[in-house]
């Protein structure tokens, strides 16, 4: 199992579920906020769009870690 979560192909795994989760976040209006269970854009739209800002930018860092290896 440590030698999946160190392979370049766990990173676009990983970078597809972060895309996929902030598409469909973006085309319903809610999403899953941490402790906070399904945000709905109309009702707190601040949380909704950091919260899918954040699956954005993590679905970017992931396919840049695919792309040209962990940073660390």
């Amino acid at each position: 199992m440590a030698n999946w979560w160190h392979s370049q192909v766990s990173f676009f795994t990983i970078g597809l579920i972060f895309l996929f989760g902030a598409v469909v976040s973006t085309c319903t209006g809610k999403t899953l906020a941490r402790f906070r269970g399904v945000v709905d854009r109309n009702k707190e739209p601040r949380e909704f769009w950091w919260t899918v800002a954040f699956y954005y930018l993590a679905a970017i860092f992931s396919f840049y870690c695919h792309l040209y290896g962990r940073p660390w």
